[in-house]
């Protein structure tokens, strides 16, 4: 039960900050000039959810992959 919590919340975790980038990236996308700027950060914030979950992944493991 104590996986299928930590998945849940994972889950939601992910779906929250995409929805939140794409949010931002629609807000900046409308001031022409911050389009680029936009892309980039929700990509890093894309990139930050990755490294979140490998992390959580490696200790969960041990380390061990």
């Amino acid at each position: 039960m104590d996986d299928r919590v930590e998945l849940l919340v994972l889950i939601l975790s992910l779906a929250g900050t995409i929805l939140l980038a794409d949010v931002l990236r629609a807000v900046l996308s409308g001031l022409s000039s911050y389009g680029p700027l936009a892309t980039f950060l929700t990509g890093v914030g894309l990139l930050y959810v990755v490294l979140r979950i490998r992390k959580k992944d490696g200790a969960k493991n041990g380390g061990e992959r």
